[in-house]
């Protein structure tokens, strides 16, 4: 996957996660054929998020821990992501969580 590629399927999922709309698949060409190809999309997909308000990266999030998860997803690892900091509740205010 070129990075060509991985910007235009980062934009597809950026475009769901900023519609707050449900990813319903991507198309074949677009999806990754493993986790490099993955987390390349997710730099992209990162870059993106940021430009649109969602502020810089403060952490990180871990999934598909279990081997139940990471057969599903045809991974051998667990999975990472980051967390940006407008997403990130401060206290009991539950009205400061964005996306």
């Amino acid at each position: 996957m070129n990075n060509q590629q991985a910007a235009e399927s980062a934009i597809i999922i950026a475009n769901n996660r900023l519609e707050k709309k449900r990813l319903q698949y991507l198309p074949k060409i677009k999806c990754p054929k493993d986790l490099t190809e993955a987390y390349q999309i997710q730099e992209s997909l990162n870059n993106i998020l940021i430009k649109q308000g969602l502020g810089m990266p403060v952490g990180f999030k871990i999934g598909c821990t279990t081997s139940v998860m990471q057969e599903y997803m045809n991974i051998t690892e667990p999975s990472y992501g980051e967390i940006f900091s407008s997403t990130v509740l401060h206290g009991n205010n539950a009205k400061s969580w964005k996306i």
